[in-house]
């Protein structure tokens, strides 16, 4: 059985470094060992971070990467506007998306999915998917039924160049793995950034408190010798950037008003 000490110690150092960073005296890197620190507890994250581990997971599983031309979210123009797809290979040279992948970690309702879908069936008719448009869906929490047999119809009316892929529960989870520690990186890079801005624009009140909050959260986690769990991690990173983008959009004057307010 793990030492509650030295659980309690490995947790002490980044998040010592994280009071730091916050009061000045050390670097907002230290929240990078704070996330790597966190237990991933049962649920973690929200809808676009699964996605998104979804993403950088599965991408790892098909040995897909920028030296052959691969990259996250490539836009195309439709006639009823852009369609965005997750991942796509494109050709810097001939100005050409080869193939495209889009990527969904669970439910997606209607209007959504058959416009994006609708979308998909005007680029593969003109050949602006040059090759291959995959669609990844998790077998056991599929889309909207309308989406999914509309996908499946484009998979019938395109057979070798629209691919709707169903994940197994085990190839899901196995790809999530993967993924999780990219959107550990990224979640940890979006909190280091708020510190830094929280740190060096003392006009930005709002943030102070929900942080000190996260701290609090954190000492209690120490008290009974459990890691911070991830999703707490990731709530607070959302929670700080939104506040401090919102303070920043903020004009002064108005900033001033609602505190007197």
């Amino acid at each position: 059985m793990p030492d509650p000490d030295a659980i309690i110690d490995q947790l002490a150092r980044p998040v010592l470094g994280l009071r730091a960073a916050f009061d000045g005296t050390g670097s907002s890197g230290d929240a990078v060992a704070l996330l790597e620190a966190a237990g991933p507890g049962r649920a973690w994250g929200g809808r676009q971070d699964r996605h998104d581990a979804l993403m950088f997971g599965h991408m790892e599983m098909t040995g897909r990467n920028a030296e052959d031309g691969w990259q996250t979210e490539v836009v195309q123009n439709t006639p009823i506007g852009q369609r965005r797809h997750d991942a796509g290979q494109v050709d810097p040279n001939a100005h050409v998306v080869k193939n495209v992948t889009e990527y969904k970690a669970g439910w997606v309702n209607r209007d959504e999915g058959l416009k994006q879908l609708k979308k998909e069936r005007m680029l593969l008719a003109t050949h602006q998917i040059q090759e291959v448009s995959e669609y990844v869906i998790r077998a056991s929490d599929p889309p909207h039924p309308e989406v999914l047999a509309e996908a499946k119809r484009l998979s019938q009316k395109f057979p070798d160049r629209f691919k709707l892929i169903e994940l197994s529960e085990r190839e899901f989870e196995n790809a999530i793995e993967l993924g999780r520690p990219v959107v550990q990186a990224r979640a940890a890079k979006k909190l280091e950034k708020a510190i830094e801005q929280v740190r060096d624009a003392p006009e930005i009140n709002a943030a102070t408190p929900a942080l000190r909050d996260f701290l609090h959260e954190v000492d209690k986690a120490h008290e009974r010798g459990q890691p911070i769990e991830l999703g707490d991690l990731l709530d607070t990173r959302d929670t700080l950037a939104n506040l401090v983008e919102a303070e920043c959009l903020t004009p002064p004057v108005l900033q001033r008003a609602s505190v007197a307010g």
